[in-house]
């Protein structure tokens, strides 16, 4: 995985942000009700979105609750051994999507009220994982 320098000026370049839930309401969240009627069209226009930019890995700051629905569409998952004692990751693997090419995800939880040096860290080492393929079936 080439890294990116910290004080690197255009560090974002390359980096792509989306949401699962693509509208809300001005206090957070959607509600369940807002959940109902956009979730499934969400999902969609991320899975266009994931087709039109075709990451290397996607890295969901959400928990496994909002990215199972993902994963669910995925046509192949390899999940990655080993990250059982971490902190945050949820999930940490391979996926693969209709005619795509297999990519790298890590799923861990909103970063709100988590260590960042941790969180950061355990994204880090999961990302060079995968980018070096340790990835193992499970």
């Amino acid at each position: 995985m080439q890294g990116r320098g910290a004080n690197e000026t255009n560090w974002w370049h390359g980096i792509v942000w989306s949401n699962f839930l693509k509208l809300s309401h001005q206090h957070g969240n959607p509600s369940a009700s807002m959940v109902n009627v956009i979730g499934k069209p969400s999902l969609e226009l991320l899975l266009a979105e994931i087709e039109e930019f075709k990451p290397k890995h996607i890295v969901c700051l959400s928990g496994l609750d909002y990215a199972a629905d993902l994963l669910a569409r995925c046509e192949a998952t390899r999940r990655l051994v080993g990250f059982e004692d971490t902190t945050y990751v949820e999930y940490a693997g391979t996926v693969c999507f209709a005619g795509a090419r297999e990519m790298g995800l890590l799923v861990m939880p909103h970063p709100q009220g988590r260590k960042r040096a941790v969180l950061v860290a355990e994204i880090l080492e999961h990302l060079s994982r995968l980018a070096a393929g340790a990835e193992n079936e499970t």
